[in-house]
């Protein structure tokens, strides 16, 4: 799949400004719909967390150039990685939990707990302890 880019501009009335020719290289013609879609990392308030708009003749969904590939595909910047303490060609576990992905060498949930554990430790107390703390609203009765 090639990416093409193309400089258009917005008119003083909300208007979608395009250069000669771009439309029918998409599909569509002078009166067919168009469809601008952008990402959004807010639930309610649809702002483009992105910056970045895509135009389609057929809707963000049936548009060829958006379907999903074959094979999911994940890419992380290596500076992440190297922050992280990963080697670049490191095999990755990734876990979820609700609201979270987690990314790892080993198994990252339980990487990710140790230095509660160390913590729990210094308060004299155990897993089980803190979960159950936890479970009432985490605040310790007496």
């Amino acid at each position: 799949m090639n990416q093409m880019e193309v400089k258009g501009a917005i008119a003083g009335d909300g208007s979608l400004i395009l250069p000669p020719g771009v439309l029918e290289t998409m599909g569509a013609g002078p009166g067919d719909p168009v469809y601008l879609a952008y990402g959004s990392r807010k639930p309610v308030r649809a702002e483009n967390s992105y910056g970045r708009l895509f135009l389609s003749a057929e809707g963000f969904w049936k548009a060829e150039c958006m379907e999903p590939p074959e094979e999911a595909e994940m890419k992380l910047p290596h500076v992440l990685l190297e922050k992280a303490g990963i080697p670049l060609d490191a095999e990755l576990v990734v876990q979820t939990v609700e609201g979270a992905v987690l990314i790892g060498k080993e198994e990252p949930l339980t990487a990710a707990r140790r230095p509660f554990y160390g913590m729990l430790r210094l308060l004299d107390m155990t897993e089980k302890e803190a979960m159950e703390i936890l479970e009432k609203g985490g605040f310790l009765d007496g």
